[in-house]
Order: C-alpha cells, then sequence, then structure tokens
C-alpha cells in the first residue's frame, strides 16, 4: 500500500477494502525500521492513530474532506504544526510548540491528511544536504546501511 498512488489509495479506502487506520500502521513501521536514517526530528504515532481512525470513520460514513482524506504527511520541521514541537532544526527552538498552523500544514488538514511527524533539514533551512540539524545529519536511504525496499512480500 506505500507504494500506491493518491487515487489508488483513494479507491481503496471508498471500496472499503482497506483503511487509513492501517495505511497509518503501515507508515509507522516504515518509519520504525528507517529511523536509523534521522529522517524525523518528532513523531507523532499517537496522533497520527487518532487522526486515521477519525478518517476511517469519515470514509464509512461516505464523507471524506478531500483528496488527501487518509493520506500519512510528513511536515518539514520549519513549517508550524498545533501543539507539536517546530524546532526549524535548531537547538535554540527545541522547546518550542507551535500556537497555530502554518497555511499549508492547515490546508492539509483541511484535506483530510494525517500528521506522521516533523521531518530534518538543516538549521532554518540554511543548507541543502539536512546536515547541519541539531539533532545530527540525515542518512541517505541508498548509503545509510538501512536495507530498503519500496514494497514488502506482500506488497505493501
Amino acid at each position: 500500500m506505500l507504494s500506491l498512488s493518491l487515487k489508488e489509495l483513494q479507491s481503496r479506502f471508498l471500496s472499503g477494502t482497506s483503511l487509513p487506520s492501517y495505511l497509518v500502521q503501515l507508515s509507522l513501521r516504515r518509519m520504525e525500521l528507517m529511523s536509523r536514517l534521522n529522517m524525523f526530528v518528532t513523531e507523532c504515532p499517537t496522533l497520527a492513530m487518532e487522526q486515521g481512525k477519525e478518517s476511517d470513520s469519515r470514509y464509512r460514513e461516505g464523507k471524506p474532506k478531500g483528496v488527501l482524506e487518509g493520506v500519512p504527511l510528513a511536515i518539514k520541521d520549519n513549517f508550524c504544526t498545533k501543539d507539536i514541537k517546530t524546532s526549524c532544526g535548531s537547538l535554540m527552538l527545541d522547546n518550542f510548540p507551535s500556537p497555530y498552523n502554518a497555511t499549508v500544514v492547515q490546508r492539509c488538514l483541511d484535506q483530510g491528511g494525517i500528521i506522521m511527524g516533523k521531518t530534518n533539514l538543516d538549521e532554518f533551512a540554511m543548507g541543502s544536504g539536512t546536515i547541519d540539524s541539531y539533532v545530527g545529519p540525515t542518512r541517505n536511504v541508498w548509503g545509510g546501511g538501512v536495507s530498503y525496499k519500496l514494497v514488502d512480500r506482500e506488497g505493501r
């Protein structure tokens, strides 16, 4: 399921052959398997599962919010997310929970997107290789020593 397009996901959700909460579980597992790559500054598994279950309900009722309904999203850590730490890759902002959502984040949520967490970046986005973050560099999936496949044996 992790390699499906948005249209394919939406089709499965609308037909009831799969649920957003299941996709969230798969995404959380993938995050766990790839944690050595240091991609996420903040992970939001509890929030993601709550949002996934809410999305399940909206699909069961036939009332999805929009095109991102049930789709797991990783938000770059320089976009504010209400009540979730936004550090911009800087130790100075390590304990800053934003009081509001950035417009792009709010629009994704308004369309039913599910926040999985906040991704690593160079401090204040002043770089291009994600090597100057206070939580350390992000490692390349191809050279990071982590085995990686787009799908597992069951096609997920």
